[in-house]
């Protein structure tokens, strides 16, 4: 928190007030108000009989309120002119290292620390920033060495002890921290910061009620503190609270616009809600401020990895690491993508590093226990979550891995309890939702799994552990709806149930059993007037009208080669049939593209000679998704779109425009109970094949008839089945969520 640390700065001014001028000219330029001290300090400035400390100390005040405002250029200008004012006093290399600090310039800060310490080796406030630098750097022993230095010069300084307590925080020493920090609070219970420091820590302990009184009392100090606004906006979103969240987050930003706490906490909120374009946006605000900022590479590698971009996760993570190599989180964060593709040994050798670094790091124990998990270590993993549930006792996901590990091992009654409690601090835990059902099922408890099953399917997958995770409920769901429950059966850990659920309370929709009225659009483009005609789309678009029409559906509407004003008309005109629809499908083969982050639709008669013809001669995805809205049931537009697009090199930039046309369609994030399916993966481009369809059309036409397969189960073969044909060079993919019922396309072959 870079506003809190300046605070000391005031106490040090305050020993060298200017002596020569008005007094109400010196109260203004030390107001904590931002804007006043500036005016303030402006005035005094224009004096001409100010002596040389006079002008540094009031320069040094100045400085103080633009950093409290993010203008840190300005705050940086003010401590050189500080230094050029007085260069024997230690005043303006603090200041100045200060600024250089709040620009991460460490090398510079450390610089004038040492500098202001050989001025006056009495100068505690000089250990205290040097100490600040060296804990910014990760080197959190020797800044503890340097605020101990500060401390013994200056017994119970306030600030001193606050700056100290952020050392211990950072080796999740919390014991330590509050310490520090309360002691603060009772030598000065009016410093703001040192509550929003106590209220970091607690936050981490999810002490939460303890951190929120904490930060009340700050913004009720300062109320124009906008750290104290964005650390609140951060536990509100640690407690599921998101929009009370975001509301005190962009309070903070707007007292302070280059606030990166608050941007870092905007973005783990919209990371949070799957709005992962929204937090990518702020993380690269947040770099654009201080490049060197390690901690938001990792915050933004965690949001890629999300986002399933391992090459930029993996990129943003080894730049973290590079620029503090000895930050904890950052090797946490490449740990993860090293499990996540199956490479054990280098996940657990960066947990590893990462526990060395702070031993206390309870996400390091946990993602280290999942990693066991997936190895089948689950009783190295209980040793871990153990660890981490005495570090975090309402640590969810320990609770969650602890459960399933438990469960691995045969015990069940512990991994149910473990399972519970997790789902008790987080509700959206589809992995614990999906291993709690498993156990319901392993004691036969047959309604306890099936809500835990469509509670797995209702809840957005944020993460490919939980796209995983839907897939195994749906495939659970659809089996038991294909057979009777078994009798009950008593286990070796616990005692089953005698009272079952029915298979009936699986509700499925298929087309002999109330499936209502489906309908669909399927659109295949083939002859391209200004990109050359393409082999496969009208196939491809006659083989899916041609299966839509065996399973059931009640109306399908097949249409070829279309200019913009045909598809628009189709779409409109498909638009008010889907009003009273159970079902709606929407299927594109042809050329897309992806501009801005938005996906088009390219109609035959389309030019594209400049980017900023795109929307003017394309269909945006968000149009189709409009046109499907209103189906009752399921929503669902599937895009063979991503073919290698001749559009693409040859559309022009308009001037000053920075609109990226990007390879194949981007990642999307979607609202609502909605499906859309790529060809391929966002960002790359599908194959054409060697025949007369697509890899893709044929995938779709050999798994749309199963009979009594749920539509998410029937996406993820249609993926193996494209991966198999293509070695891998293409890999389907599908966003959105649709709810907790099983959806079939066929409940009978066809």
């Amino acid at each position: 928190m870079r506003w809190i640390a300046l605070i000391f700065l005031f106490l040090l001014l305050s020993m060298q007030r200017p002596n020569t001028i008005h007094a109400d000219d010196v109260a203004d330029c030390k107001s904590r108000d931002p804007d006043a001290a500036i005016a303030g300090c402006t005035k005094v400035l224009r004096r001409s009989d100010l002596s040389a400390q006079d002008r540094a100390t009031a320069l040094g005040y100045r400085g103080v309120a633009y950093s409290h405002k993010g203008m840190t250029d300005e705050a940086l200008a003010d401590g050189i002119r500080a230094v050029e004012a007085d260069p024997r006093s230690p005043l303006g290399y603090i200041v100045r290292g200060r600024m250089y600090l709040l620009r991460g310039d460490l090398d510079l800060a450390i610089g004038d620390a040492d500098r202001a310490i050989r001025a006056d080796p009495r100068a505690f406030h000089a250990y205290q920033l040097r100490a600040n630098v060296l804990a910014r750097r990760g080197e959190n022993d020797r800044a503890l060495q340097d605020y101990d230095k500060a401390n013994a010069l200056k017994p119970n300084d306030a600030f001193i002890l606050a700056d100290r307590g952020t050392a211990h925080a950072r080796k999740a020493d919390f014991d330590k921290a509050i310490a520090d920090f309360s002691r603060s609070i009772q030598i000065n219970s009016k410093l703001a910061g040192a509550y929003v420091f106590r209220a970091t820590a607690y936050g981490y302990l999810a002490e939460y009620e303890r951190a929120l009184a904490d930060l009340s009392k700050a913004v009720a100090l300062e109320p124009k503190n906008s750290e104290a606004y964005a650390t609140r906006g951060r536990i509100y979103v640690s407690m599921n609270e998101t929009e009370r969240g975001l509301a005190d987050i962009q309070r903070a930003l707007e007292l302070n616009p280059n606030s990166i706490i608050a941007l870092l906490g905007r973005g783990a909120a919209y990371t949070n809600q799957g709005a992962l374009d929204r937090a990518l946006k702020d993380y690269n605000r947040a770099i654009d401020l201080n490049p060197k900022e390690a901690s938001v590479y990792s915050s933004r590698c965690l949001t890629y990895l999300t986002k399933d971009e391992p090459e930029r996760a993996f990129a943003d993570c080894n730049r973290a690491i590079e620029l503090n190599p000895k930050l904890s989180a950052g090797y946490v964060g490449r740990g993860r993508l090293f499990a996540s593709r199956k490479d054990f040994d280098r996940a657990l050798a960066d947990f590893a590093r990462a526990l060395e670094l702070v031993p206390k790091n309870h996400a390091a124990l946990a993602q280290r226990a999942r990693t066991y998990l997936d190895m089948g270590q689950p009783d190295r993993a209980v040793s871990d979550l153990e660890r981490a549930i005495q570090l975090l006792p309402k640590y969810q996901y320990a609770f969650a891995y602890r459960g399933m590990a438990y469960a691995k091992k045969g015990q069940l009654e512990r991994g149910l309890a473990d399972l519970t409690k997790a789902i008790q601090l987080d509700a959206r835990l589809a992995e614990a939702f999906g291993a709690r059902a498993e156990v319901y099922l392993a004691t036969n408890e047959w309604g306890q799994a099936i809500a835990d099953l469509r509670k797995v399917l209702s809840l957005p997958a944020r993460t490919e552990l939980e796209r995983t995770a839907q897939l195994r409920a749906a495939e659970l769901l659809t089996s038991l709806a294909q057979k009777a429950p078994p009798a009950p059966a008593a286990t070796p850990t616990a005692a089953a149930k005698t009272t079952v659920a029915p298979v009936s309370s699986v509700p499925v929709v298929t087309a002999a059993s109330g499936a209502g009225r489906r309908i669909a659009l399927v659109i295949g483009n083939s002859a391209y007037a200004y990109a050359g005609e393409l082999r496969n789309p009208a196939n491809d678009a006659k083989a899916i009208a041609g299966v839509l029409r065996r399973v059931g559906f009640t109306e399908v509407v097949d249409k070829y080669d279309l200019g913009l004003a045909q598809m628009t008309a189709a779409l409109k005109d498909f638009g008010d049939r889907v009003a009273g629809a159970d079902w709606a499908i929407i299927y594109f083969a042809g050329h897309g593209l992806e501009m801005g982050g938005s996906a088009y639709l390219v109609p035959t008669d389309a030019k594209l000679e400049k980017d900023a013809h795109v929307p003017y001669e394309a269909v945006p995805l968000d149009r189709m998704l409009q046109t499907v809205d209103s189906a009752k049931k399921l929503r669902l537009i599937i895009l063979d779109a991503c073919r290698n697009n001749p559009f693409i090199a040859r559309i022009g930039r308009s001037g000053g425009g920075s609109r990226a046309i990007g390879r194949g369609l981007p990642a999307i994030e979607i609202e609502g109970d909605v499906l859309v399916a790529y060809a391929t993966k966002h960002g790359t481009t599908a194959l054409d094949g060697e025949g007369q369809n697509s890899p893709y059309a044929l995938a779709l036409v050999e798994n749309m008839p199963a009979p009594n397969v749920d539509i998410r189960i029937m996406f993820g073969r249609v993926r193996d089945t494209v991966r198999r044909t293509t070695n891998s060079q293409q890999e389907p993919y599908t966003y959105g969520s649709i709810g907790g019922d099983l959806l079939y396309l066929a409940s009978t072959a066809k």
